[in-house]
């Protein structure tokens, strides 16, 4: 007798072909035994379908063939799964969008945050690289006075001889220089170094010498863009480029192409000649043997084995020897900083130099935006799928009566909840892999989306936790129900109601957070954009005066050009100056005094009109003329008071070694001319600095030799349209096809803003996201409690309650619980932002009543969203409401 059709047929559909003719022969010889049992499967087919469905597999059949009924039963939970995600298609697609969102905007993170951790760890050997820093300290407190990662020229050569572990140096300096293509001339950053660069950093040679690139100071190495704009697709290796550095022109020969890897590089370069060219940039030839100025970058490559701490005392002790320090005087202390650490601001190191640097603090307010975002979107996640789950009470309890074990509906859960997070972890894949470009744009990043393995495994890990949860919190719902109930499809749950709220309370918490720190962040961007800086800073344009002239050059030139706009009726003033606006740290000059203390003062080269040009303010004395003799100079509000003068007229900069004569014509209010990052420090502005050179000791600068290389213009109001091009005929007049560049001072100084610009827009699309996710988890939410009350609110229609009453009861619940999200979001939020803003010496105050209207701006979102929801349902007829069951 062989088993009826109907049975093979449906074996053959829930079983491997090559398994079923087993499979049915075995389920033949078990059941035909019992001819009574067998019965009841013929008379009831279905009774057999849910048989095969939820029986023990080892029921079916037996050791080898558990593995296979297994695999039957996976495929048909899988069917019931996607059979579940039709029925319910706006719970699907909701949880499917909201953890979409929370996870594409963790993979963005994600690039980030690996980016930002291999930044320039892939030279060889990456660990034994470091940068020369000095710590000036107060000889007797030891207090730390000032960082200062520049050192002398002569540093270099000194430390080759006098200390043998260190295996590899090269000093490190930019400055610009004129290279000629044809008739054309461009204006180029050029980076001046040692032969033993490219053995200290490895960066890769794509073309010509890979050994010794820079053996001669004839040589140039370019990065690609360079060989493409100058050699177009034809080979550069051994062609000649003609480079202008200082007052003199060169042909180099381009030795080699070299990628600067600008990803993953602190260092970027665009051409690399040899730093013997330095004696062009500075004329002063005592300045390339002393110690008192520092102007340039050492780098070191130490043996492997070498003790850093050990190596920086000893790097102290040579240093106080070498630049003769006397005993009295402020200590120099070496630090040695790793080449990992150059991308990252520290408190253990100076943040000015060449390097491209980065606030980590901004990288860890990325990742715990991005933990927020998916926390919120988690907690959203398990309570749509477990208020979707208890829309199946009924179904679960028909297949316990049949027979199904709490681990088969325990993992029926798990896989629905599986195969919703598989799908939104693919949608956020496609999603970053197209967001990407967007997010480089907005965090100023050059990330490339690449599928790695711990790309996989961070989303199987997100995906796996985010899904265990959710099920074990739905089916600890759902089978701790007594079967009878759940036939009835009564929910006998309340223990959940707080684990419901809490996670409401959780979500809201981190919103409330979320919102008002964007709109601290932005009413911090608006201030420090908006504040007066103590001089017309939307007037003023800078125009870089030629890089190939000499002090005396320049002046003629800017006079030349001068001349030239004031012609021009848009221009109201000219001015020329040695620092601009855009320099990040300024000149700082040492006078050292009798005592052997010694005094640093900001400086600055300028013209006789640059405080009218600028727009200063003179609180006291009066301004350059132009028939002064160059003694005369004006410092600023800060010198006065800490110099404790009452009356700084007339009186001089103290120093032991000044031999002529200056004298303080004038006061001028501070201004900022640093970011609003800092204090206004001490400033001396000179017209000659002869007069100030006497009696400087030391000289701290990424701006030299002194003399004018920018000129600022002060342009009438309402002109901006043809401004650029009435300035650049003037420049084609008296300038001849040198390059032209020109900066509006306004764009200038919001440029020393742009990374905190850039973090508060970032915060705007995380608030965004997770208030959006949790108004999703809050439409759910109330969806679930109207349909728990649906009979009770047809009850009290009858009873003649109003709309308004049924829309309060559901939404009074809410209201309190964000409420007291608010309460525990508002000292978090003003914490961490207290710290943030300590880092702004101009800063806003933290209104409460930022606090208090984010709170109700969100209550106000939740209870309109909760209005709508209750009104449509307390429209329907009471009757209809009654007769639900």
């Amino acid at each position: 007798m062989e088993p009826p059709k109907w049975i093979i047929r449906m074996i053959n559909f829930y079983c491997p072909p090559q398994l079923a003719e087993s499979v049915i022969g075995d389920i033949w010889e078990q059941y035909l035994k019992d001819e009574t049992r067998f019965s009841k499967f013929k008379s009831n087919r279905r009774l057999l379908w849910n048989a095969l469905r939820f029986f023990r597999p080892g029921i079916l059949v037996r050791n080898s063939k558990t593995q296979l009924i297994n695999t039957a039963m996976l495929r048909i939970n899988l069917l019931l799964a996607l059979r579940n995600m039709r029925k319910y298609k706006f719970y699907s697609l909701i949880n499917i969008l909201g953890l979409a969102l929370s996870l594409m905007f963790g993979l963005l993170v994600f690039f980030y945050v690996q980016n930002a951790i291999q930044h320039d760890s892939f030279h060889a050997e990456h660990e034994s690289i470091f940068r020369f820093t000095k710590q000036i300290r107060n000889r007797d407190t030891n207090e730390l006075l000032s960082w200062n990662n520049t050192a002398g020229s002569q540093l270099a050569t000194d430390l080759r001889n006098e200390i043998p572990s260190i295996e590899r140096i090269s000093r490190l300096i930019s400055g610009s220089g004129y290279v000629k293509k044809g008739s054309e001339t461009f204006s180029e950053k050029v980076m001046l170094v040692d032969s033993d660069f490219f053995d200290i950093f490895s960066f890769p040679i794509i073309e010509g010498d890979k050994k010794t690139p820079l053996t001669n100071i004839s040589q140039v190495v370019l990065s690609p863009p360079m060989a493409e704009k100058y050699f177009g697709v034809a080979d550069p290796i051994g062609k000649q480029l003609e480079i202008t550095v200082g007052n003199d022109s060169y042909q180099f020969i381009v030795s080699a192409v070299a990628d600067p890897i600008e990803e993953l590089n602190s260092l970027p370069f665009d051409m690399i000649i040899h730093i013997d060219h330095l004696k062009n940039l500075i004329p002063d030839p005592s300045f390339l043997t002393g110690y008192d100025v520092s102007y340039l970058e050492t780098y070191l490559k130490l043996n492997p084995q070498e003790n850093v701490a050990e190596l920086e005392l000893l790097l102290t002790e040579t240093f106080e020897r070498l630049a003769q320090i006397p005993e009295e005087a402020d200590k120099t202390v070496i630090k040695l900083q790793p080449i990992s650490k150059l991308y990252w601001w520290s408190n253990e190191f100076a943040q000015d130099g060449e390097a491209i640097t980065h606030n980590p603090d901004y990288v860890y307010i990325l990742i715990g935006l991005s933990l927020l975002v998916i926390v919120i979107a988690v907690l959203n996640f398990i309570m749509l799928t477990s208020s979707q789950s208890l829309n199946r009470i009924k179904e679960f309890g028909i297949r316990k009566t049949m027979g199904a074990f709490k681990r088969q509906l325990a993992s029926q859960l798990l896989l629905e909840v599986l195969i919703l997070a598989l799908a939104a972890g693919v949608i956020a894949l496609v999603a970053t892999y197209y967001f990407i470009p967007v997010f480089n744009s907005l965090a100023n990043a050059k990330l490339n989306f690449h599928l790695s393995g711990e790309l996989f495994g961070f989303i199987l890990i997100l995906i796996s936790v985010i899904s265990i949860i959710s099920s074990l919190i739905s089916s600890g719902v759902i089978l701790r129900l007594k079967t009878t109930s759940a036939l009835k499809g009564t929910l006998s749950v309340g223990g959940s109601s707080l684990t419901r709220n809490l996670m409401v309370v959780i979500q809201f918490t981190f919103c409330v957070g979320l919102i008002i720190g964007t709109i601290v962040f932005k009413n911090q961007m608006s201030y420090v954009s908006n504040k007066s800086l103590g001089f017309e800073k939307n007037q003023l344009v800078e125009v870089e005066l030629p890089q190939n002239l000499d002090a005396k050059d320049a002046i003629v030139a800017y006079e030349t050009l001068s001349n030239e706009l004031k012609s021009n009726p848009i221009v109201v003033s000219t001015a020329a100056t040695m620092t601009t606006m855009s320099v990040v740290r300024w000149t700082v000059f040492t006078f050292e005094q009798q005592d052997e203390s010694k005094l640093k003062f900001n400086f600055n080269l300028v013209t006789s009109d640059y405080i009218s040009t600028m727009g200063l303010e003179l609180i006291a004395g009066r301004d350059f003329r132009e028939d002064d003799t160059g003694k005369a100079i004006i410092v600023n509000e800060s010198l006065v008071k800490e110099m404790g003068w009452k009356d700084p007229l007339g009186k001089q900069i103290p120093g032991k070694d000044f031999t002529k004569s200056h004298e303080i014509i004038g006061v001028v209010k501070d201004f900022n001319f640093n970011s609003l990052h800092s204090d206004v420090a001490p400033l001396i502005l000179v017209t000659n600095i002869d007069y100030i050179m006497e009696g400087l000791t030391g000289i701290s600068s990424y701006v030299w030799p002194p003399q004018l290389f920018t000129t600022v213009i002060k342009v009438a109001p309402g002109n901006a349209g043809r401004l650029a091009d009435e300035i650049h005929a003037a420049w084609q007049k008296t300038m001849s096809d040198l390059p032209f560049e020109m900066k509006y001072v306004n764009d200038i100084l919001n440029e020393k803003y742009k990374e905190e610009k850039r973090y508060s827009s970032m915060i705007n699309y995380a608030a965004g996201f997770s208030l959006f996710i949790a108004w999703l988890g809050l439409l759910a939410l109330t969806r679930l409690v109207i349909q728990k009350r649906f009979k009770e609110m047809g009850i009290r229609k009858v009873l003649g309650s109003s709309s308004l009453n049924i829309i309060l009861l559901v939404a009074r619940k809410f209201v309190l619980l964000i409420g007291l999200a608010t309460l525990l979001a508002s000292p978090i939020a003003w914490w961490l932002l207290k710290d943030w803003l300590s880092d702004f010496a101009y800063k806003v105050d933290l209104n409460p009543l930022i606090f208090l209207l984010s709170g109700l701006a969100v209550i106000g979102v939740t209870f309109i969203s909760i209005s709508i929801q209750s009104l449509r349902i307390s429209n329907i007829n009471p009757s209809e409401a009654l007769r639900m069951e």
